[in-house]
């Protein structure tokens, strides 16, 4: 019988230390990373055109990409035992 998901999932936590890397793993990050890259479409479309205002809304929806994931990141509740939930 092949082994379970749960099965490598341990393994590979006995393998490497019992840590596994969850950056990234997160609606926070996925909000923040498709905002982010929005910006950068809306900002290089409006380059071919000569719409320097729709350049600066791609410019400055950016930063605020990153700034939603930080306090998306930071506002995610931690459960009883302390450890924030990972989202898979």
């Amino acid at each position: 019988m092949p082994p379970s998901s749960q099965d490598a999932i341990d393994a590979r936590k006995e393998e490497i230390g019992g840590h596994i890397e969850t950056h990234g793993h997160s609606t926070a990050a996925w909000t923040g990373v498709a905002i982010v890259t929005l910006g950068a479409l809306v900002a290089s479309v409006a380059m071919l055109f000569p719409l320097v205002w729709l350049v600066v809304v791609g410019l400055v929806l950016m930063p605020v990409g990153g700034l939603v994931a930080l306090v998306m990141g930071r506002s995610a509740k931690a459960p009883a035992g302390g450890e924030k939930q990972v989202v898979r």
